[in-house]
């Protein structure tokens, strides 16, 4: 007899939670000049800031479609000035943009931590009054980022680190927001501390809605 039950939908998950190997891309055989039209200079702009960048995460920032964004990259590989990384992760393989003074992630996991800082980033670009960023690498801790922004309440410049701990891995104690793969991890992980700190997850970047980034944060 045929079982009419239907399958029980599987949960969705992030695509960075975490990795299992990266390959970085050929350099170009010879540099070639190039006439930037288009938005190549602003995707050059938005990379020299951010370090590493997603295409959907330049897309989001240039309003354009990935074929666009693409045709720049594509300019800017052949100039010598970016190159990229491809990425195995949790249930996909992407591919992440970097400068070529950039060092490259140390492992898929940290390749992956800079894939969900740059959804962050693209969101906070846009909406964060007196935005500034910078990546935080030391030997000791995995790789964060350090956010500049007017403080609505003291209308004073502040600061924020974000820690993006892959699956398995510990947020770290000094940050003050948290993203997390999935909000169930959130959950989990945050489960009996105090709310002192700003928590998001993948999941809720990656939801292309147009909801605001303040609104995208997990409440508990």
């Amino acid at each position: 007899m045929q079982d009419t039950k239907k399958k029980e939908a599987r949960p969705r998950d992030s695509a960075f939670a975490y990795g299992t190997a990266v390959s970085m891309s050929r350099l170009p055989v010879e540099i070639i000049s190039q006439d930037f039209g288009g938005r190549a200079f602003e995707v050059l702009q938005y990379m020299e800031e951010a370090e590493f960048l997603l295409s959907l995460s330049l897309a989001n920032l240039i309003k354009e479609n990935r074929y666009a964004v693409n045709k720049s990259i594509n300019s800017l590989w052949y100039a010598g000035l970016i190159r990229w990384i491809s990425v195995s992760g949790n249930n996909a393989i992407f591919k992440i943009y970097m400068t070529m003074d950039s060092r490259p992630p140390k492992d898929p996991n940290e390749a992956c931590r800079l894939a969900t800082l740059s959804l962050f980033y693209a969101l906070a670009k846009k909406e964060v009054p007196g935005f500034g960023w910078r990546l935080i690498r030391s030997k000791d801790t995995p790789v964060m980022a350090e956010m500049s922004y007017i403080n609505r309440a003291t209308k004073e410049l502040s600061k924020m680190i974000i820690d993006a701990p892959r699956r398995g891995e510990k947020p770290h104690p000094d940050a003050q927001l948290i993203i997390f793969p999935t909000d169930d991890e959130a959950k989990t992980i945050m489960a009996g501390t105090k709310q002192t700190k700003q928590i998001t997850s993948d999941m809720r970047l990656l939801d292309n809605d147009g909801t605001p980034l303040h609104e995208r944060m997990l409440l508990f």
